[in-house]
Protein backbone atom coordinates (compact mmCIF):
# COMPACT_ATOMS: atom_id res chain seq x y z
CA UNK A 1 0.00 0.00 0.00
CA UNK A 2 2.12 3.09 -1.11
CA UNK A 3 0.15 5.67 0.67
CA UNK A 4 1.91 4.19 4.06
CA UNK A 5 4.87 4.51 2.54
CA UNK A 6 4.61 7.93 2.60
CA UNK A 7 7.16 9.70 4.87
CA UNK A 8 4.71 12.72 5.45
CA UNK A 9 2.70 11.28 7.16
CA UNK A 10 3.31 11.77 11.02
CA UNK A 11 4.54 8.32 12.33
CA UNK A 12 5.61 6.25 15.72
CA UNK A 13 7.42 2.94 15.80
CA UNK A 14 5.94 0.84 18.06
CA UNK A 15 8.95 -0.93 20.68
CA UNK A 16 6.46 -4.05 21.25
CA UNK A 17 3.22 -5.65 20.54
CA UNK A 18 1.29 -8.15 23.02
CA UNK A 19 -1.54 -10.30 21.90
CA UNK A 20 -4.22 -11.06 24.65
CA UNK A 21 -6.16 -14.32 22.81
CA UNK A 22 -8.79 -14.26 26.06
CA UNK A 23 -10.00 -10.59 24.28
CA UNK A 24 -9.12 -11.08 20.97
CA UNK A 25 -6.68 -8.25 21.07
CA UNK A 26 -3.44 -6.87 19.85
CA UNK A 27 -1.96 -3.68 21.60
CA UNK A 28 1.09 -1.72 19.82
CA UNK A 29 3.26 -0.55 22.93
CA UNK A 30 4.54 2.63 22.04
CA UNK A 31 5.78 4.72 25.06
CA UNK A 32 4.71 2.89 27.47
CA UNK A 33 1.93 4.34 30.34
CA UNK A 34 -0.55 6.83 28.89
CA UNK A 35 -3.70 7.81 29.98
CA UNK A 36 -7.06 6.73 30.20
CA UNK A 37 -7.77 4.92 26.88
CA UNK A 38 -10.39 6.38 24.51
CA UNK A 39 -12.42 4.64 21.43
CA UNK A 40 -11.13 6.24 17.85
CA UNK A 41 -11.36 5.63 14.12
CA UNK A 42 -8.43 3.45 12.90
CA UNK A 43 -7.36 1.88 9.99
CA UNK A 44 -5.41 -1.57 10.94
CA UNK A 45 -2.47 -2.39 8.52
CA UNK A 46 -1.86 -6.08 8.02
CA UNK A 47 0.02 -7.97 6.61
CA UNK A 48 -0.25 -11.29 4.13
CA UNK A 49 -0.01 -13.69 6.71
CA UNK A 50 -3.16 -11.77 8.49
CA UNK A 51 -0.59 -10.45 11.57
CA UNK A 52 -1.02 -6.32 12.62
CA UNK A 53 2.02 -4.32 10.98
CA UNK A 54 0.30 -1.11 12.46
CA UNK A 55 -2.39 1.15 12.44
CA UNK A 56 -3.42 4.14 11.59
CA UNK A 57 -4.61 6.26 14.15
CA UNK A 58 -7.82 8.84 13.27
CA UNK A 59 -6.63 9.01 9.66
CA UNK A 60 -9.59 11.89 8.97
CA UNK A 61 -8.31 13.83 12.01
CA UNK A 62 -5.65 16.56 12.95
CA UNK A 63 -4.18 14.20 15.39
CA UNK A 64 -3.48 11.69 13.06
CA UNK A 65 -0.32 9.20 13.50
CA UNK A 66 0.52 5.90 11.99
CA UNK A 67 1.97 3.78 14.46
CA UNK A 68 4.23 1.15 13.08
CA UNK A 69 5.34 -2.03 14.26
CA UNK A 70 6.88 -3.45 11.16
CA UNK A 71 7.85 -2.28 7.86
CA UNK A 72 5.43 -0.14 5.39
CA UNK A 73 7.12 -2.72 2.44
CA UNK A 74 4.95 -5.54 4.46
CA UNK A 75 1.05 -4.00 4.39
CA UNK A 76 -1.22 -6.27 1.84
CA UNK A 77 -4.50 -5.28 3.29
CA UNK A 78 -6.44 -2.91 5.68
CA UNK A 79 -9.28 -2.55 7.80
CA UNK A 80 -11.26 -0.13 8.70
CA UNK A 81 -12.02 -0.24 12.87
CA UNK A 82 -13.05 1.29 16.33
CA UNK A 83 -9.56 1.21 18.19
CA UNK A 84 -8.41 2.32 21.73
CA UNK A 85 -5.54 4.32 21.84
CA UNK A 86 -3.49 5.45 25.33
CA UNK A 87 -1.64 8.81 24.94
CA UNK A 88 0.83 10.13 27.08
CA UNK A 89 0.70 13.82 28.76
CA UNK A 90 2.22 15.43 26.00
CA UNK A 91 -0.82 13.56 23.16
CA UNK A 92 1.42 11.44 21.46
CA UNK A 93 0.17 7.79 21.21
CA UNK A 94 1.67 5.04 24.49
CA UNK A 95 -0.29 2.59 23.32
CA UNK A 96 -3.27 2.00 20.43
CA UNK A 97 -5.16 -1.64 20.91
CA UNK A 98 -7.37 -3.48 18.00
CA UNK A 99 -9.38 -6.25 18.21
CA UNK A 100 -7.75 -8.70 15.86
Amino acid sequence: MDCYADPMLPEQRARSSSRDTARGTVTLDVTGGGGPAESVEGTVLVDAKGEVVGVDVEPSSNRRVVVMLGRHEDVATTRSAKVSVSRSPNGEVASVTVSS
